[in-house]
């Protein structure tokens, strides 16, 4: 595993594609304001490949992983502090 490439966030405007089909595609990955790239196309994906595959029982244990709203205002000194299952 590896880079897969430069975010568009990450780039000065001006070495960005002038081709209306990719910049339409960046904008239908671009979180927030349009001029804020902050998040912008940034982001992480887990993709899950098999047969079969339950979507709703691999949904649910993968949300389960998630910190609610309270867990996550603790912000990442409080995070130093839970059990780290590995």
């Amino acid at each position: 595993h590896g880079p897969a490439g430069t975010w568009w966030a990450a780039l000065p405007r001006d070495e960005w594609p002038e081709d209306a089909g990719l910049e339409a595609e960046i904008a239908a990955d671009w979180y927030g304001d349009a001029n804020d790239t902050t998040i912008g196309d940034r982001r992480q994906e887990l993709v899950l490949i098999g047969v079969n595959l339950d979507h709703a029982t691999w949904q649910t244990k993968l949300d389960a992983c998630l910190l609610t709203d309270e867990e996550y205002a603790g912000g990442p000194n409080a995070w130093q502090a839970f059990d780290d299952p590995f």
